[in-house]
């Protein structure tokens, strides 16, 4: 099971596409929500940065 602090940061990025926003609209650091990326399983946490670099290429 996953802990929801860290699925919401995950939500925020996705949403956001960004981890500076999402530390924003969380109202955390940015280097907090990486922190809560990471220990979510490597198929989660590589989509997120998947998903990140897409949208800065």
């Amino acid at each position: 099971m996953f802990d929801v602090t860290l699925l919401r940061s995950f939500l925020a990025v996705v949403e956001a596409r960004q981890f500076t926003a999402a530390g924003v609209a969380l109202g955390i650091s940015q280097s907090t929500v990486s922190q809560h990326i990471r220990p979510l399983p490597l198929g989660v946490s590589v989509e997120v940065d998947a998903i990140v670099a897409l949208r800065d290429a």
